[in-house]
């Protein structure tokens, strides 16, 4: 992996992959000149044809529960597609609104060689983690692109990676089939380059927060060492200590922004990745599709990366806490002594991500999810075994 030696250079370099996909998707939506084009249109086009296809498909299939059941397991990557770039598209200025101040504070911060250093650990594991995201989905992607040929290789006979048709073709003639194929070519490479663009900035801007969570322990820290002076300056110590009330408001603002922002498709990305992971578990036991184990896999993966963005919420919360209860407030003055009790108590209502209002995302959450569905799997087996 590339080895950058500013916060800013590396932020840079991740912005970068990011626009690279978003245009091809036709949503560039940290142009300062972004607006919905020709190719954003035939985007959301695409992906509602892609939600018509496969309800098309569940009422094709009736009363053929199976083929119904492998149908039903893609339509929540329909659902998390539209709900995330309806999320981007009505959200679009604020990102570029982030995206600047972000800029402009990884130029300030890159200069200070503590700062710099926190900052480029935060940025250097997003790096890492967006290069297994990357991994995954394109993996995932070739696997599903070349299973029909691979299939009929070992078999000799056309089959489709995906059970959803267009409407209208008989995929069982030769040229429906062929309709059918580069449909499903066409939604497979639009699903890996537009889900991992938006899971990259959202990834991006909700870690973003550990970054900055760093930076406000440094100064903590900066203001215990200008305390601990034999002659701290008054004029100092004020300066330091409104620089951490800011940030501090800044951070909290920043967090709220992305819970209210999150909560309604943190819940989509649960929904749909839980009954992905379920239903095509399903499958996979009781018929031995191995073609479904693309799915299974990036449903874990996508259930985790979530609830893993979560947890960074809860622990950069209770770290600044604690920072705040440990710094040596004691040897302030009473205006500031306050200011800091004032952030305490603010600090202790901390913000997390949610799904709606129901849950909190978090490991917790994760473990608590995958116990669920083992649990319901294992009843399930129990009930089908003497069938």
């Amino acid at each position: 992996m590339q080895q950058y030696r500013s916060s800013r250079e590396s932020y840079d370099a991740f912005i970068r992959l990011f626009r690279i996909f978003s245009r091809l998707c036709g949503a560039d939506i940290l142009d300062d000149d972004y607006k919905v084009d020709i190719r954003t249109i035939t985007l959301c086009s695409t992906v509602a044809s892609y939600l018509v296809s496969v309800f098309y498909s569940v009422f094709y299939y009736y009363p053929d529960w199976l083929d119904v059941v492998e149908v039903c397991s893609l339509m929540g990557l329909g659902f998390q597609g539209a709900v995330k770039l309806n999320n981007f598209i009505f959200y679009s200025e604020q990102y570029r609104q982030e995206n600047r101040w972000m800029l402009k504070f990884l130029s300030i911060h890159s200069d200070h060689p503590k700062n710099n250093a926190a900052l480029l650990s935060v940025l250097n594991k997003i790096h890492i983690f967006k290069v297994v995201l990357l991994m995954a989905y394109f993996s995932g992607m070739v696997l599903i692109g070349f299973f029909p040929l691979g299939y009929y290789l070992m078999f000799g006979e056309p089959k489709l990676a995906m059970n959803f048709l267009v409407p209208w073709v008989d995929p069982g003639t030769p040229l429906g089939f062929g309709i059918t194929q580069v449909y499903h070519l066409i939604i497979n490479v639009l699903s890996a380059v537009g889900i991992a663009a938006m899971d990259l900035i959202i990834m991006m801007v909700i870690a973003s927060v550990a970054g900055l969570v760093d930076v406000y322990l440094n100064k903590l820290e900066e203001l215990d060492k200008l305390l601990e002076s034999e002659l701290p300056a008054e004029t100092d110590i004020r300066d330091m200590v409104l620089e951490i009330i800011d940030l501090h408001q800044k951070i909290i603002r920043y967090e709220t922004d992305l819970r209210e922002r999150y909560k309604v498709l943190n819940f989509v990305q649960l929904a749909s990745s839980v009954s992905f992971i379920a239903l095509n578990l399903f499958l996979f036991y009781m018929y031995d599709y191995y073609h479904v184990i693309g799915f299974l896999l990036a449903g874990v993966f996508q259930l985790m990366e979530f609830c893993f963005l979560g947890t960074i919420f809860s622990v950069k919360n209770d770290d600044m806490t604690r920072a705040i209860y440990n710094t040596n407030w004691y040897l302030l003055g009473r205006p500031e002594q306050r200011s800091l009790q004032l952030i305490l108590i603010r600090s202790q209502k901390s913000v997390e991500l949610t799904a709606l209002t129901l849950l909190p995302l978090n490991v917790e959450t994760f473990v608590d999810i995958m116990k669920n569905i083992y649990r319901c799997f294992a009843m399930l087996i129990t009930y089908m075994e003497p069938l």
